[in-house]
């Protein structure tokens, strides 16, 4: 029976004592293959040997990144994941922009054996302490896009009911009917997904108006 061969890893940090950290946990499943920067990687004659590459987003000179761009455009079906020791939505998102189909954040190293089993079977992954972060960051923009549905007279109405008038005082106040603001009042309830003011003061309170 033939066996079972052994994933090829590399690994691209620039941090020694972290290298071989990350190196004495794969080594037991694992063929790895360490870099110290993008560069010596990008200089590697097998590369394309290479079954996943976990590359660090701080590199000198070439960033983890940058480094996946440029790996994804000469080998499309690489798998790369980046490391990080910093938990910034903005650079999350690029690095998936970019190709990576995970960020892992380096407290989460414990688990990077069982991380890497299921990126190679065609999974993706985000550390918990990075996913948390990630969700948060979509939610945040479901609520932006919620108020920016608001006509500008919608967001008008808006205002006066949260500043305590009733409908009848907003009426007077912005020249409206009381037909033409309780329809108004309608919209704003549809599009904010509420059903009464109670409820409309609680999603106002949650979205920091």
């Amino acid at each position: 029976m033939l066996k079972k061969r052994k994933p090829n890893i590399g690994i691209v940090e620039d941090d020694e004592n972290y290298k071989k950290e990350i190196e004495s946990i794969l080594v037991k499943k694992n063929n790895v293959f360490s870099f110290h920067s993008a560069e010596e990687l990008l200089q590697y004659p097998h590369i394309s040997k290479l079954d996943l590459i976990y590359a660090d987003i701080g590199l000198p000179r070439m960033n983890g990144i940058e480094l996946t761009g440029i790996i994804i455009a000469k080998f499309p079906k690489m798998k790369i994941v980046i490391l990080s020791g910093m938990n910034s939505d903005e650079l999350i998102f690029k690095s998936i922009r970019f190709g990576s189909l995970g960020f892992i954040h380096k407290s989460d190293l414990k688990d990077i054996n069982e991380i890497t089993e299921q990126i190679l079977k065609g999974g993706a992954i985000i550390s918990p302490s990075i996913a948390v972060r990630v969700l948060h960051s979509f939610r945040k923009d479901k609520e932006t896009v919620e108020i920016e549905n608001l006509t500008v007279r919608e967001k008008q109405v808006l205002d006066q009911i949260l500043s305590g008038l009733s409908t009848k005082e907003c009426a007077e106040l912005m020249s409206l009917s009381e037909f033409t603001l309780r329809t108004h009042i309608r919209n704003i309830y549809s599009k904010l997904q509420v059903k009464n003011r109670v409820e409309l003061m609680r999603k106002a309170s949650e979205l920091g108006i």
